[in-house]
C-alpha cells in the first residue's frame, strides 16, 4: 500500500508529463484503483463536512454548467473555499444550499463575487444570515487541499468548543 508521500510523488510525476494538463493524472489513476481511492480520500472532507461539501459541490457544478464551464481544478478550489465559508457562516449539512455569482453592476463585473446561500425549512428568518459571499479570485487562489485542511481544523475547533461548553453547563436532574 502506498503511503501519502509516495502517492504525492506519483501524482506529481503524472502531472509532469507532456500530456494535456491533468490528462495523464486521470488516465493513470483510472488504471490504479488504490491510488485513485487514496487520492480522493486525501482531498475530500469527511463526516458532516463531507455532506456539506457535497451540497456545495453540486451547487458549484450547476452554477458553472449554467455558464457553459466544464469542471476543473478551479471548480474544486471554489468548492473548497465555499464549503469553508458556509461552515464558518453557520451553515450545516441539513441546509438546502445553492451557489451563484453576482450579476454585473456599475461597481463589479459579473462573477467577481461567489455566493453560497440557504433556503428551505432550515433557513434563518434573518435573510442576511442565509447568505455568505467572497471574491471569486480569493476563492480560487488557494489549493483545495489547503482549504480542506483549514476546514478540518475549524470543525475540530468548533467540536472542542461545543464539548467544553457542554461539560461546563450544569446538569439538570431528570425525574
Amino acid at each position: 500500500m502506498a503511503n501519502d508521500d509516495e502517492l504525492k510523488k506519483r501524482v506529481d510525476t503524472f502531472e509532469a508529463t507532456d500530456a494535456k494538463p491533468g490528462q495523464a493524472h486521470r488516465q493513470t489513476l483510472d488504471h490504479t484503483p488504490e491510488l485513485k481511492a487514496r487520492a480522493e480520500q486525501a482531498i475530500a472532507p469527511t463526516g458532516a463536512d463531507r455532506a456539506l461539501h457535497d451540497k456545495v459541490r453540486s451547487g458549484v457544478a450547476q452554477a458553472e454548467q449554467a455558464l457553459g464551464k466544464d469542471w476543473d481544478d478551479t471548480s474544486e478550489r471554489l468548492t473548497a473555499s465555499l464549503t469553508l465559508l458556509a461552515r464558518q457562516s453557520g451553515f450545516s449539512e441539513r441546509d438546502q444550499l445553492s451557489v451563484g455569482f453576482n450579476r454585473p453592476t456599475a461597481a463589479l463585473q459579473g462573477g467577481e463575487l461567489a455566493f453560497v446561500y440557504r433556503d428551505g425549512a432550515t433557513a434563518s428568518p434573518d435573510p442576511y444570515a442565509n447568505r455568505a459571499h467572497m471574491t471569486t479570485s480569493e476563492a480560487i487562489a488557494r489549493p483545495a487541499q489547503e482549504t480542506y485542511q483549514q476546514l478540518q481544523a475549524y470543525t475540530a475547533q468548533q467540536q472542542a468548543t461545543q464539548a467544553q461548553t457542554q461539560a461546563q453547563s450544569p446538569q439538570v436532574p431528570t425525574r
